[in-house]
Protein backbone atom coordinates (compact mmCIF):
# COMPACT_ATOMS: atom_id res chain seq x y z
CA UNK A 1 0.00 0.00 0.00
CA UNK A 2 0.63 3.37 -0.79
CA UNK A 3 0.33 6.56 2.49
CA UNK A 4 -1.23 9.50 1.09
CA UNK A 5 -0.69 12.50 2.85
CA UNK A 6 -2.75 15.67 2.07
CA UNK A 7 -0.67 19.10 1.32
CA UNK A 8 -2.71 22.43 1.73
CA UNK A 9 -1.60 26.13 0.32
CA UNK A 10 -3.00 29.09 2.07
CA UNK A 11 -1.97 32.50 -0.05
CA UNK A 12 -2.89 35.70 1.38
CA UNK A 13 -2.08 39.56 1.01
CA UNK A 14 -1.92 42.15 3.92
CA UNK A 15 -3.76 44.47 1.00
CA UNK A 16 -4.57 43.70 -3.08
CA UNK A 17 -5.06 47.67 -3.97
CA UNK A 18 -1.78 49.25 -4.05
CA UNK A 19 -0.66 52.82 -4.86
CA UNK A 20 2.74 53.72 -6.39
CA UNK A 21 5.65 53.35 -4.56
CA UNK A 22 3.79 51.27 -2.09
CA UNK A 23 4.43 48.17 -0.69
CA UNK A 24 2.18 44.97 -0.12
CA UNK A 25 3.10 41.79 1.99
CA UNK A 26 2.39 38.00 -0.03
CA UNK A 27 1.87 35.75 3.00
CA UNK A 28 2.03 31.84 1.75
CA UNK A 29 1.60 28.59 4.61
CA UNK A 30 1.84 25.50 3.41
CA UNK A 31 0.86 22.58 5.90
CA UNK A 32 1.60 18.65 5.53
CA UNK A 33 5.32 18.81 3.75
CA UNK A 34 6.51 17.18 6.42
CA UNK A 35 5.80 13.52 4.68
CA UNK A 36 7.84 14.15 1.75
CA UNK A 37 11.92 12.80 2.00
CA UNK A 38 12.64 15.23 -1.58
CA UNK A 39 12.28 19.01 -2.46
CA UNK A 40 9.12 20.00 -3.92
CA UNK A 41 8.69 22.93 -6.07
CA UNK A 42 7.06 26.12 -5.84
CA UNK A 43 6.07 28.99 -8.44
CA UNK A 44 5.30 32.54 -8.15
CA UNK A 45 4.38 34.66 -10.44
CA UNK A 46 3.19 38.13 -10.42
CA UNK A 47 0.61 38.48 -13.49
CA UNK A 48 -0.21 41.97 -12.74
CA UNK A 49 3.85 42.94 -13.75
CA UNK A 50 1.96 46.47 -14.99
CA UNK A 51 0.68 47.28 -11.85
CA UNK A 52 3.18 45.89 -8.87
CA UNK A 53 7.33 44.55 -9.39
CA UNK A 54 8.82 41.77 -7.47
CA UNK A 55 12.31 41.54 -5.88
CA UNK A 56 14.07 38.94 -8.05
CA UNK A 57 11.44 38.64 -10.54
CA UNK A 58 8.37 38.28 -11.62
CA UNK A 59 8.63 34.75 -12.01
CA UNK A 60 10.47 32.77 -9.57
CA UNK A 61 11.05 28.71 -8.45
CA UNK A 62 11.27 28.03 -4.89
CA UNK A 63 12.97 24.69 -3.80
CA UNK A 64 11.49 23.56 -0.78
CA UNK A 65 14.22 21.03 0.92
CA UNK A 66 13.34 18.45 3.73
CA UNK A 67 16.52 20.35 5.68
CA UNK A 68 14.42 23.87 5.33
CA UNK A 69 10.85 22.05 6.36
CA UNK A 70 12.79 19.40 9.42
CA UNK A 71 9.73 18.12 10.48
CA UNK A 72 7.18 21.02 10.90
CA UNK A 73 4.30 20.89 10.22
CA UNK A 74 4.22 24.17 8.21
CA UNK A 75 6.03 25.46 5.82
CA UNK A 76 5.82 29.60 6.51
CA UNK A 77 7.39 32.39 3.57
CA UNK A 78 6.60 36.23 2.70
CA UNK A 79 7.58 37.82 0.53
CA UNK A 80 7.25 41.83 -0.07
CA UNK A 81 5.92 43.79 -3.85
CA UNK A 82 6.42 46.97 -4.79
CA UNK A 83 3.43 49.43 -6.71
CA UNK A 84 4.49 50.23 -10.02
CA UNK A 85 1.09 52.02 -10.61
CA UNK A 86 -1.66 52.47 -8.22
CA UNK A 87 -4.24 49.23 -9.00
CA UNK A 88 -5.15 45.73 -7.53
CA UNK A 89 -2.47 42.94 -7.20
CA UNK A 90 -2.62 39.17 -7.98
CA UNK A 91 0.14 36.62 -7.79
CA UNK A 92 -0.35 33.04 -8.94
CA UNK A 93 1.31 30.04 -7.27
CA UNK A 94 1.84 26.27 -8.30
CA UNK A 95 3.58 23.31 -5.82
CA UNK A 96 4.64 21.07 -7.63
CA UNK A 97 5.08 17.47 -5.25
CA UNK A 98 6.93 14.73 -6.23
CA UNK A 99 5.30 11.51 -7.50
CA UNK A 100 7.54 8.84 -5.09
CA UNK A 101 4.90 5.99 -6.45
CA UNK A 102 6.86 2.35 -7.51
CA UNK A 103 7.57 1.21 -10.77
CA UNK A 104 4.63 -1.29 -10.35
CA UNK A 105 1.79 -0.57 -8.76
CA UNK A 106 -0.07 -3.47 -6.92
CA UNK A 107 -4.04 -3.85 -7.03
Amino acid sequence: TQAVYPVKMTVGYDKINVKKGETATVFITIKGLQHFGSSVKLTIENTTPEIVSMKNGNKQVIEITPEQVNGAKEYKLNFTVQGITSGDFFVETDLKIPEDFPDVIER
